[in-house]
């Protein structure tokens, strides 16, 4: 009876992963579920072009988002913070996800990141909340959030300055 559950158990998980998974990719979504170091990213308001090259004193790291450029205003490590391991585990859940929405005609104003580095792989994943959307970076896959895009709000807002 055990080994029953315990097998039962395994395929209801594995299938409740199949679309995230196949929406980020396997080794892109291991990285957001094991990697050891994690970077919460607030993001500017898009560039069309850099305006002019930072000055030494004042580098600033940018982000391409299609022909976009978008400004690292601050970034935290947030590895160890209170509520990673929870939105670790929604970004591979088939309920985070609104499966059914469009794009629609909202432009995504990317907001927030979360970088996710294990040394020789990296990947970036963004938020909008103006359209409850993630995008990864990498692969350009992107879909609707809105079951939890308040609660990646709420955990962004507490780690950054915001």
């Amino acid at each position: 009876v055990g080994l029953a559950s315990a097998i039962g158990s395994q395929w209801y998980y594995y299938h409740l992963q199949q679309r995230p998974l196949a929406l980020w990719g396997a080794a892109e979504a291991n990285l957001m579920l094991n990697a050891p170091l994690v970077d919460a990213l607030l993001l500017s308001a898009p560039e069309k072009a850099p305006a002019k090259k930072p000055s030494a004193e004042e580098p600033r790291e940018r982000l391409m988002v299609g022909q976009e450029h978008l400004v690292v205003l601050q970034r935290k490590d947030v590895s160890t913070a209170p509520g990673i391991s929870h939105l670790r585990v929604c970004l591979a859940a088939d309920s985070s996800f609104d499966w059914d929405a469009a794009q629609g005609d909202v432009q995504p104003e990317w907001k927030y990141g979360l970088e996710f580095n294990k040394g020789d792989a990296m990947v970036t994943l963004l938020f909008a909340p103006n359209c409850n959307r993630a995008l990864l970076l990498d692969t350009g896959a992107s879909a609707s959030m809105q079951p939890v895009i308040p609660g990646i709000v709420r955990f962004m807002k507490e780690q950054l300055d915001d």
